[in-house]
């Protein structure tokens, strides 16, 4: 199976993913995509302590999501112009369970991250929220924000990586059809090596606790869930800001 056919599976599998969202919205289960408002304020907080001070001025004219999703963080920021980005953009916005909490003001927009929809150093600030293992070509996702940022401009990245043993566990699973949503398998070192090759300069960085993702992933309802901890494949959550030179 080549880049594209294994990107073009996972895909599949989002849509599918997203579809019982949209059911579990229509039939009361899920109350509304909260998780969006609670990453735009951990976003907001770690920029306005990076500036020391209003998070909003520092996010400039043009703010881009990558991989929005059927709503986006960019939903629940403030700036004059606000764009999301993602291949399955045509679906999401055909669903009336998601166009509920969509913001108007927001661009919407369906594309890939391999061929960003704007010019050379056109955008102030750029999110990629849980994004970069779903994409067919990271690599060449990197390079498009590195292209379309402007210098000075922001690259906000979040990204579920695996610590070693982990990481050679999901690798096979990413290449069979026993974890189809992520066609990559990224370690906090191999995401911070991609970013190397581009002229950033590093402004912040955290990474979640591995002990909290195990004991979570114990506790888990599901026997597959409990399985994988005791395998050691918890995903853990790394958080980086980056500003183009």
């Amino acid at each position: 199976m080549n880049s594209l056919e294994r990107w073009l599976l996972a895909q599949l599998h989002e849509r599918q993913y997203w579809e019982q969202e949209a059911t579990g919205i229509a039939g009361g289960q899920i109350a509304d995509p909260t998780w969006y408002k609670d990453r735009a304020r951990s976003f907001l907080q770690i920029l306005e302590t990076l500036t020391g001070g209003e998070p909003a001025a520092a996010l400039g004219h043009r703010v881009v999501e990558v991989g929005s999703g059927p709503v986006g963080i960019v939903a629940f920021i403030q700036a004059p112009d606000r764009h999301a980005i993602d291949p399955l953009g045509d679906y999401y916005g055909a669903q009336p369970e998601f166009a509920t909490f969509r913001d108007r003001a927001v661009t919407y927009t369906t594309a890939r991250g391999e061929d960003l929809p704007f010019e050379d150093g056109s955008v102030d600030t750029l999110i990629s929220e849980n994004a970069l293992d779903h994409v067919e070509l990271p690599r060449r996702v990197v390079a498009e924000f590195a292209r379309v940022l402007r210098p000075g401009g922001r690259l906000f990245l979040r990204v579920e990586v695996y610590l070693p043993v982990g990481a050679a566990i999901h690798w096979t699973l990413a290449r069979t059809r026993l974890d189809p949503l992520h066609p990559h398998t990224f370690t906090p070192r191999s995401v911070v090596r991609m970013l190397a090759g581009m002229d950033w300069a590093p402004l912040y960085q955290e990474l979640s606790e591995y002990a909290v993702a195990r004991r979570k992933g114990l506790a888990s309802p599901s026997r597959r869930g409990r399985l994988l901890a005791l395998m050691g494949m918890n995903a853990i959550i790394q958080t980086l800001v980056v500003q183009k030179r």
